[in-house]
């Protein structure tokens, strides 16, 4: 999966960007709507804007493709409102901060210094908490590098496999050729 284009969210009077999908509930719960992804960084259909106000949730903004890849907007899911309070959305929505320590391209899997999760019960803001990515990259960085020494180690192997492979091949080919000679040798003296 591609990486994927986060939804904008205005909180604490700043702009900011989430790696979460809270419309997904709300989506899921109605099948009578199709939402059509623009690119593969863009799977579920979708751009939304969101806005923390007072701790209650609210969608204020989308573009969605729908039939065709025809654009419409928030009108489209909640007919005649300019905000939509999220009731529909209990769980936790990822902010990124800081600088990117790790692109990851697939999904929200890139890793930034820090996280603030914030938690919302039937859209309303109930409680938040940071984490400091810094120990977590350690461990990626480490990780790849205990894969790229087994996939070195592997590749060796791999090729110590087909050295010997040659050598056994080669060996059984000069054992041939050496009796085809004794043999040849043996009845045009006799």
């Amino acid at each position: 999966m591609t990486a994927q284009a986060r939804e904008r969210l205005l909180y604490q009077g700043e702009e900011t960007w989430i790696a979460t999908e809270p419309l997904q509930p709300f989506l899921q719960s109605r099948r009578d709507i199709s939402l059509l992804s623009p690119s593969s960084a863009c799977l579920r259909g979708y751009y939304g804007e969101w806005e923390l106000r007072d701790n209650q949730l609210y969608l204020v903004r989308l573009t969605a493709f729908v039939d065709d890849y025809r654009e419409v907007d928030l009108s489209y899911l909640f007919p005649g409102k300019s905000r939509v309070f999220a009731q529909w959305f209990s769980g936790e929505i990822r902010v990124p901060r800081g600088l990117m320590l790790d692109f990851v391209h697939r999904g929200y899997e890139s890793l930034y210094e820090k996280d603030e999760f914030l938690i919302f019960e039937a859209g309303v803001l109930t409680g938040r908490y940071e984490v400091d990515n810094h120990q977590q990259y350690r461990e990626r960085l480490q990780q790849r590098s205990r894969e790229k020494s087994e996939a070195f180690a592997e590749r060796d192997a791999r090729k110590e496999r087909s050295r010997q492979v040659t050598l056994i091949t080669l060996s059984v080919l000069a054992a041939g050729v050496l009796a085809f000679c004794l043999w040849v040798f043996y009845f045009s003296a006799g």
